[in-house]
């Protein structure tokens, strides 16, 4: 009877025990069910009504915490974080999508750790912290390449190119966004191409292309009235009217798009969009020296209280205000929005702000009679331009790159497309070879099986198939004699380069030094004349005016070689003595000779003749001696020579001056070298005039050559340098 017992005790407590855990596992099931349909409502309303979004997380969150739930969990704190980011709060962002590495194990949930890291990434790039960025977005990399998470390549490519275009590195970035682009366009993912397209908006605008900055934010504003998900029109609206504004192509466009993106902003979005378009038409209003309708729109940007949370807008409204009160002459309070701006501009490094910011405080300075502030003032002015210029100089040099990057991009799909036209016709023939072959095999197993009566008739095949093979060899010469062209082309195409960035070198670096002395003197005698004694002004003025000679020179070659390569050129040949026509150009360089006290003669008799343009010879014969000059020392000599010998002339201008390195002999007429030196004192020298003077031997039919030994200065050795003008 007592074993009876137990054993239905026993009985009944295992069935409770099942029932128990049955009931358990349906809750589960109906909680996480739940939670699932909550995230995606959630997931749903997050970019329009981010506000209705966040009423359904702590539900999310607390069922997630109270049954485990890592799904749940997951989604809790990320979406908490991308709605904490689009309010600006980007530390509560990252705080809450750390929360959620820390609480999932991501062994099992590779792909959910990726997307935190990343988000974590673009939270630092908001607020301009680059390397933290970078960092997360690298960390994120490494889990989709080992976990194989390629649906997110598209997104981190994209994080990166953004963080890039900031990093002014638009070649890798345009690498970057294009790569996204193709992911994207394959995947057929319509919003996140939304944004994609406005940031490859944004990288033409910083490279400075105004047509495919546009119609970038057009085709953004395309797909985002397409997919009703997600609305970024008004970043688009505002990124067009910046467009408008910098290009300065229209003022009244660029306010007619601000406006735009504040009427068709979300409510959670229209104060900020707000503020921001009062903050860029307040600088429509300024640049057209409307100053009461700015200060109109920045006060009203200054009345919202959020933004202190924006560092750039803050500093931007801080700065214009206060260059409003500094025209209204209320110079106390002019002077309080500045330095507060000032101090915001430098902990962000927005030096275009800081320079204005300080720009002004110098002008109440100046006002004031305030030397010590003043003198401060413009120390700290002239050390942020000069920062603003080398930044300035960075991103040309980089605009100039991804324009290089784009030429050769576009050179390497030339050639990709005609290697595939060469490869279809090919293909083509080796299709025409094959179904000749199969053709006459089909004639030549008939013709066995009648090889006495057809014998001519197979006769008559062989040829033909003769007359097919003679084809084919035309047309794989045809290929070859393609091959050698495209070579060719190829060869030019590098030369055709390298001369352009020959050209562009000497622009950016020759003609911008002149221009930058020019401007420096000219600032500094617009800016201080009544403090300069006179001795100090003629001498700015005759600095400015040899600077100017010197600038106007190099101009001119530059056009004259543009003119040569253009073919615009032409030579008339005369006979003529040219004694005469030295003794002119000597006259020319009097005063340099006898400056530098160099020894000039001549060996050249007074019946020498010859027959050839009689400008371009003057004008080579004046750019030898201009380098003679240059790169003869002090108390040196030279020498001009003419010769004959049998049909031979030969007119050559000799120094004895430092000499040209033996490494650098054959390459100081080609446009791409790189062998630019100052003359023994200090001369300034570019290589134009030599390279001027062999397109103007070419052209008259001479030859122009060159000898030279280097100066040895531990022995006391003077160099020698000989330009021969050799005619047939």
């Amino acid at each position: 009877m007592y074993r009876r017992s137990v054993i239905l005790f026993l009985i009944i407590l295992f069935t409770s025990a099942n029932l128990l855990a049955q009931k358990d596992f349906n809750n589960y099931q109906a909680d996480t069910s739940r939670v699932n349909i909550l995230i995606e409502k959630s997931r749903g309303l997050l970019f329009v009504y981010p506000d209705s979004s966040k009423l359904y997380l702590d539900t999310i969150g607390e069922i997630s915490h109270r049954i485990n739930y890592k799904t749940g969990l997951y989604n809790y704190y990320n979406l908490n974080g991308i709605i904490y980011g689009m309010y600006g709060e980007q530390d509560a962002a990252v705080i809450s999508y750390k929360k959620g590495l820390v609480n999932i194990d991501f062994e099992q949930f590779p792909r959910q750790k990726a997307i935190l890291l990343m988000n974590i990434g673009l939270e630092y790039w908001r607020i301009f912290e680059l390397d933290s960025a970078s960092y997360y977005y690298e960390e994120g990399n490494k889990i989709i390449d080992e976990y194989d998470v390629e649906d997110l390549k598209a997104k981190l490519l994209f994080d990166l190119g953004n963080i890039l275009i900031d990093k002014e590195n638009f070649v890798d970035a345009s690498k970057k966004l294009f790569d996204a682009k193709e992911m994207l366009t394959q995947a057929k993912d319509t919003m996140l191409l939304t944004y994609l397209y406005g940031s490859i908006g944004v990288l033409y605008t910083k490279v400075g292309d105004f047509e495919k900055a546009l119609k970038s934010y057009h085709k953004a504003l395309d797909y985002d009235l397409v997919y009703p998900n997600i609305n970024n029109l008004s970043n688009t609206y505002n990124n067009i009217g910046q467009l408008y504004f910098n290009h300065n192509i229209s003022y009244d466009s660029a306010i007619y798009y601000y406006r735009k993106s504040v009427e068709v902003a979300l409510p959670h979005m229209k104060q900020d969009i707000e503020t921001v378009s009062n903050i860029n038409t307040g600088n429509v209003f300024i640049e057209r020296k409307l100053y009461d309708t700015a200060y109109y729109y920045y006060a009203k940007a200054y009345a919202d209280s959020s933004i202190i949370n924006y560092p750039e807008k803050h500093a931007a409204i801080l700065i214009n205000i206060g260059v409003y009160y500094r025209y209204k002459l209320d110079f106390i309070k002019a002077r309080n929005f500045l330095e507060r701006g000032i101090v915001i501009s430098d902990s962000f490094n927005l030096l275009t702000f800081k320079a204005t910011g300080l720009e002004k405080l110098y002008e109440i300075d100046s006002i004031e009679s305030n030397d010590a502030r003043m003198i401060k003032h413009l120390r700290e002015l002239y050390k942020t331009r000069d920062s603003i210029y080398l930044g300035s100089d960075r991103q040309k040099i980089a605009s100039l790159e991804f324009e290089k990057y784009l030429a050769k991009e576009k050179y390497d799909n030339d050639i990709l497309q005609k290697e595939n036209e060469l490869n279809t016709k090919l293909i083509s023939n080796q299709k025409i070879l094959l179904w000749v072959f199969l053709i006459a095999l089909a004639f030549m197993l008939f013709a066995i099986t009648r090889l006495i009566s057809r014998r001519k008739k197979i006769r008559r095949l062989l040829s033909q198939l003769s007359d097919k093979n003679d084809e084919l060899k035309l047309a794989n010469e045809e290929l070859s004699s393609i091959n050698d062209t495209l070579n060719s082309q190829s060869k030019k195409l590098n030369e055709l380069i390298l001369t352009k960035d020959k050209f562009f070198s000497i622009i950016g670096h020759d003609l911008k030094s002149p221009f930058n002395v020019l401007l420096g003197l000219l600032q500094l005698m617009d800016q201080e004349w009544d403090d300069i004694d006179d001795n100090d002004k003629h001498s700015h003025i005759h600095a400015l005016y040899n600077s100017s000679v010197s600038t106007y020179e190099l101009l001119e070659d530059i056009l004259l070689w543009g003119r040569a390569q253009q073919g615009l050129l032409e030579s008339k040949s005369e006979k003529f003595k040219i004694y005469p026509e030295i003794v002119g150009i000597k006259k020319l360089f009097v005063l340099q000779l006898e400056e530098k006290e160099i020894t000039f003669t001549t060996e050249i008799q007074d019946d020498f003749e010859l027959n050839t343009d009689v400008r371009y010879f003057c004008h080579i014969i004046q750019n030898l001696l201009n380098n003679a000059i240059k790169f003869t020392n002090r108390g040196g000599d030279i020498i001009i020579k003419a010769s004959s010998k049998g049909t031979e002339k030969s007119i050559c201008v000799v120094d004895n001056g430092i000499g040209i390195p033996k490494s650098k002999v054959n390459t100081i007429f080609n446009i791409d070298s790189d062998f630019g030196r100052q003359g023994t004192e200090k001369e300034k020298s570019t290589g134009m005039g030599l390279i001027l003077s062999m397109e103007y031997a070419n052209l008259i039919g001479a030859k122009l050559t060159v000898e030279s030994t280097e100066q040895d200065i531990e022995n006391n050795k003077r160099g020698r340098s000989s330009f021969c003008l050799i005619f047939n």
